[in-house]
This record gives C-alpha cells, sequence and structure tokens, in this order.
C-alpha cells in the first residue's frame, strides 16, 4: 500500500494536509471517494483529520496516510522502478 510507482508521476511532488472536497482512489476502491467519506469508514478523529499528510503529483493525490497509494499510481508487477513511501517516527506495524 505504500509503494508507488515512480514512472507515473510527475515531479515535484508536494506533501500537505488534507483539505475540504479532496478525493482520491485508493488500492482496493473501485472509484474515487471524498477523504472525508474514508476518514469516517476508517474512524479517523476529528481532531486528526486537519493535519492528515497527503503526498500530490501534478496536483492529484497519489498517497495518504492510512490510506496508502491512489489506485492509478500504485506499484504493481509491470512497474520499473519503485517510490516507497512511509513516515519517519512511525514504527513498523503502524499505520
Amino acid at each position: 500500500r505504500h509503494w508507488l510507482d515512480l514512472d507515473r508521476l510527475a515531479f515535484p511532488l508536494v506533501v500537505r494536509n488534507m483539505r475540504a472536497g479532496d478525493t482520491y482512489q485508493p488500492v482496493g476502491d473501485d472509484e474515487p471517494r471524498k477523504v472525508a467519506d474514508l476518514f469516517e469508514t476508517g474512524r479517523v478523529p476529528s481532531w486528526n483529520r486537519r493535519n492528515w499528510p497527503m503526498i500530490l503529483s501534478a496536483g492529484v493525490i497519489v498517497w495518504s496516510r492510512k490510506f496508502g497509494a491512489a489506485a492509478w499510481a500504485a506499484a504493481g508487477p509491470g512497474t520499473r522502478r519503485v517510490l516507497r513511501v512511509g513516515e519517519a517516527g512511525v514504527r513498523r506495524g503502524e499505520k
């Protein structure tokens, strides 16, 4: 969930917090979803949402904490170059 296909990304990548109206399609979802809906189903406390990190490529979300890579940007069997995404200070097994 935290591996991106480097050849599908436009640089520079941008890290920013969640914004109202953000949508993206995490791996495993059939269609794009509002990040606010992902927070609800993922039981993310409201006090954590404001500073929720996301990575964007050309203004499009490619990764979000807990929800992982966007379906279109995720590394797969045909991927030649991979970018691993993670957070410093997060222990293995935590999301």
